[in-house]
């Protein structure tokens, strides 16, 4: 186990005995998933600029975001 680890598991004992829930989450994307198929495409085009984002497609993802963090949220103990 890291020191980091050992850390953190010495102070979830100690908050659990004060009633608080510590925890940590992390979320990571492939830059291709983010961007989408079109502007991926054009990046891997030699000499091109950066690609126009899609704009419904980066809503699309952030409402999938909010929705699941919304989830995560709610299935914490309260």
């Amino acid at each position: 186990m890291s020191a980091r680890a050992a850390t953190f598991n010495a102070l979830a004992a100690e908050a659990g005995a004060a009633n608080v829930l510590l925890g940590a989450v992390q979320a990571e994307f492939l830059r291709e998933y983010l961007l989408g198929e079109a502007a991926t495409a054009e990046l891997h085009t030699s000499g091109t600029p950066w690609p126009v984002l899609d704009e419904s497609h980066s809503t699309d993802i952030a409402a999938r975001c909010q929705s699941a963090w919304n989830s995560f949220r709610d299935a914490l103990p309260r």
